[in-house]
């Protein structure tokens, strides 16, 4: 395995995103299918268009 793989969560959402060392991105709710998806690189590495990117931002009052 090479490269560097990313996961990041969204505070506040069930949202984690998956960043492959390629630069594309992947979108779930489950750390498995997250894992999952970074780990077949190179099969079903393409970016997911069924979502954004980028999560829109969220505004909390605390």
């Amino acid at each position: 395995m090479t490269g560097s793989y990313r996961v990041e969560w969204y505070p506040g959402t069930d949202n984690l995103l998956g960043v492959c060392h390629c630069g594309a991105t992947h979108i779930a709710n489950e750390p498995i299918e997250i894992w999952d998806w970074l780990l077949a690189h190179p099969d079903g590495h393409r970016t997911d268009t069924r979502m954004p990117q980028t999560p829109p931002r969220v505004s909390a009052v605390v």
